[in-house]
């Protein structure tokens, strides 16, 4: 099998997972370099006296190597869909709980909030305050969104009719209820991965280089590594990606999309 060169993908990179490329769910950032090597078998026909009268190739993938600095098992089922399931046990309700936004905060800046549903569904908001415009209202000086981290966000609003301005301190009164703990769990005599579309992307001054494998899945289980208890870093899970040919795509994009901007003027 011949082997084209390993692309490199900047550290620091985000990987995400999805079924579509409307509902990628990010898996958090990558620990370290990572890359991805394409592969493909050659075929050649060669006549009687040594002519070659067809050179080509087949059966071409994609295999992305990196690490992931990311535990949140919710998250990293998503890379073994079809052979692993998580559940959770519900937790104790926190009632009025406060998160303060301190002063210098960016309008329309995605702040996570601290307290999260052990369900994903998004937590209550009670008020959102500023320390001198008081309270505000949903949709008009702040709304919840929820990010690709499948975590929920607040952003507060200065545009429009919205009250609060980025001098002052904003207080989030809220409830959610935490899950109490998480079951990871997976194993059968035959199971079945279910293909996603993988995609690795770098931001630098605003410019994106991204890699997109459109049919992929884990090929290489899962590894957790967990440093000592007395050191500075922190666990992270080796994975290995195939991609193969998603025959949906036009022919000669089956394989993957790598979009760069980074390295136009290089």
């Amino acid at each position: 099998m011949a082997t084209y060169d390993s692309v490199h993908i900047p550290a620091g990179s985000v990987v995400r997972i999805g079924d579509d490329i409307g509902s990628m769910t990010s898996l958090g950032e990558l620990d370290g370099e990572s890359s991805i090597q394409v592969s493909y078998d050659r075929q050649k026909v060669v006549s009687s006296v040594g002519t070659t009268i067809k050179d080509f190739v087949k059966n071409m993938t994609a295999t992305a190597s990196f690490s992931l600095m990311q535990l949140y098992l919710p998250n990293v089922q998503k890379l073994f869909d079809g052979v692993a399931t998580v559940s959770s046990v519900t937790g104790t309700l926190v009632s009025g709980a406060e998160q303060v936004i301190t002063s210098g905060w960016a309008a329309n800046q995605l702040i996570r909030l601290q307290g999260q549903n052990g369900t994903g569904v998004a937590p209550t908001i009670n008020s959102v305050s500023g320390s001198s415009s008081g309270d505000g209202a949903a949709d008009n000086d702040y709304t919840l969104v929820k990010g690709t981290d499948g975590m929920w966000y607040i952003a507060l609003r200065t545009d429009g009719t919205a009250t609060f301005s980025t001098g002052e301190a904003v207080t989030v009164d809220y409830d959610y209820t935490p899950a109490a703990s998480r079951s990871f769990k997976m194993g059968s005599k035959s199971a079945e991965l279910t293909s996603k579309i993988v995609e690795i992307e770098k931001t630098i001054g605003g410019k994106i280089f991204r890699v997109r494998l459109w049919s992929a899945v884990n090929t290489a289980g899962i590894t957790i590594a967990f440093p000592q208890s007395d050191s500075d870093s922190v666990a992270t899970i080796p994975i290995e990606i195939e991609g193969t040919i998603d025959t949906t795509k036009s022919d000669g994009e089956q394989l993957l999309d790598i979009y760069d901007e980074i390295g136009v003027d290089m």
